[in-house]
């Protein structure tokens, strides 16, 4: 008898897949224009993002299969033939680092400058041909980003996006001086002829790895962009066949610290990959989102940018009538009043429903008022949290019952007058999401020092809570750069006061 045998009868077995659950394209859209509208995101170009097309035949090909491709035929017009089993040729072509090795292992000697020689021509530039995968190139050229990290060891990106300076990682190298704007990052190196110090296999990955996780040579400068306080960043992985321990490697120096506590992002892949239950609880552990649909989404993505003219834009935001709308418990209004002078000293404008709810119209007064503010800004305390569960609480009692609450600004209107205000401000955060466009940009600010469930309310932990959508609407604060407000100590209140005047 198995071992599997042996353990079943103890056991539940599943019929489906061990799965992370995987959001429509169509929310993985919005969640990655909302953080681009709050400049959160920096992506992470892996290997397969990389193709070759010949200028004969017009077919297209990964990058690293052309590499492949190459020398094998180049060693083979020399009088030498590789020997693969099936299985080896297939890794060999398909799993970049570890396929290069074991055609080095082939070939009996280092193949660095093969590789360099097949990318590079005479003239030391790019042979043509070689490019990005099209939904990824326009990506790219669309949302401009300041920082792109990626693992070639070529200055690919650089050739099709314009305006970019690179940044080379290299073995034993300190990484301490700041990263310059509009930066590609190499995390493995420069491809060089004369130096076999690249990542361009598994052997050499190693030496890069090791490198990263060192006291002098990490990846300080990296990690200093990346994760720098209340600014950190949402890694977008852009790999489909990212290995899980390069992958696991990848992540951590580039975040710093206990990577369970903190870390968000997205690992997109345009094609499902053969299952991996481990891989897919660490995403779970460190609160990645996982979208199998990459090509699809980056495509929607651009095309929804591309379709937003930079000057319409911007007349959005000029021609609002406030620059915040701060939604916050009634029982904060003391705190919030202190919120509101500083910015209102500051040369902002503010709606705040203690000001303008006190003649009825409730709702209609709200959603006129969204749909005038450039920005929202929830203030989050326990007394926000817990009215946030409350609510979620009550439309569970409500469905119970029967009584579905709709998610339309009109239902909302109609309820007016059949609930009380109490009821009516619990359900408010949960019709937020639906009166709330996407050109609103939310920037939450969380009170200092306060608490909940013997916890401190921090960034991390509101991220936390945005997992359980009884606490916090998920579409409010997921990955979002958060900012903390003390009323005993205003002026260490990190909002940059004059940006937000300057794009009015």
């Amino acid at each position: 008898m198995s071992v599997i045998e042996r353990i079943t009868p103890y056991i539940r077995l599943n019929n489906a897949n061990d799965q992370l659950a995987i959001d429509t394209a169509s929310d993985t859209v919005k969640k990655i224009k909302r953080l681009l509208s709050h400049n959160s995101l920096v992506p992470v170009v892996c290997e397969d993002m990389f193709i070759y097309t010949s200028k004969i035949t017009g077919e297209c090909q990964s990058l690293h299969s052309f590499i492949v491709e190459h020398i094998i035929l180049y060693y083979h017009k020399r009088g030498v033939t590789l020997n693969f089993t099936e299985k080896e040729l297939d890794d060999t072509l398909n799993d970049v680092y570890y396929g290069l090795g074991l055609l080095r292992s082939k070939i009996g000697h280092d193949i660095y400058e093969d590789i360099y020689n097949v990318i590079i021509d005479d003239d030391d530039e790019l042979i043509d041909g070689i490019g990005i995968k099209t939904e990824v190139i326009k990506f790219l050229e669309s949302t401009k980003f300041p920082l792109i990290i990626t693992t070639t060891c070529f200055p690919i990106l650089e050739k099709h996006l314009e305006g970019y300076t690179s940044y080379y990682n290299h073995i034993e190298t300190r990484n301490d001086s700041p990263l310059p704007t509009n930066c590609i990052f190499h995390l493995f190196g420069r491809a060089k002829i004369e130096d076999s110090n690249w990542g361009y296999d598994d052997k050499v990955l190693l030496k890069f790895l090791k490198s990263s996780f060192s006291s002098e040579y990490g990846l300080k400068n990296l990690n200093a962009y990346v994760s720098n306080g209340l600014s950190r960043k949402t890694l977008l992985i852009l790999g489909n066949t990212t290995k899980d321990w390069l992958f696991r490697f990848i992540i951590t120096p580039i975040y710093g610290g206990d990577i369970y506590d903190n870390v968000k992002g997205v690992y997109m892949s345009y094609e499902e990959r053969d299952e991996d239950s481990g891989l897919n609880q660490f995403l779970r552990d460190i609160k990645f989102e996982k979208e199998s649909q990459m090509l699809n989404v980056l495509s929607l993505v651009t095309s929804s940018l591309n379709s937003q003219s930079k000057i319409k834009e911007e007349e959005k935001l000029h021609d609002k009538k406030f620059d915040f709308f701060i939604s916050h418990a009634s029982e904060d209004t003391d705190t919030v009043r202190s919120l509101v002078n500083y910015l209102r000293d500051n040369g902002l404008r503010v709606w705040v429903d203690y000001e303008n709810l006190k003649d009825g119209k409730y709702w209609q007064r709200i959603i006129e008022a969204l749909n005038e503010a450039r920005y929202f800004m929830p203030f989050i305390t326990e007394k926000f949290i817990l009215k946030n569960k409350k609510q979620a609480d009550l439309n569970e009692i409500l469905e119970g019952v029967g009584i579905k609450i709709g998610l339309d600004c009109s239902t909302c209107i109609r309820l007016e007058a059949a609930l009380d205000g109490v009821q009516i401000e619990l359900l408010m955060a949960d019709k937020l999401q639906s009166i709330i466009k996407m050109d609103t940009y939310s920037i939450p600010v969380i009170l200092d020092g306060s608490t909940i469930f013997f916890n401190k309310i921090t960034p991390a932990y509101i991220r936390n809570c945005s997992e359980d959508s009884k606490l916090l609407p998920q579409s409010l604060f997921w990955g979002l750069q958060m900012y903390e407000f003390s009323p005993y100590n205003i002026h260490s209140f990190k909002l940059d006061c004059e940006r937000y005047k300057s794009k009015r």
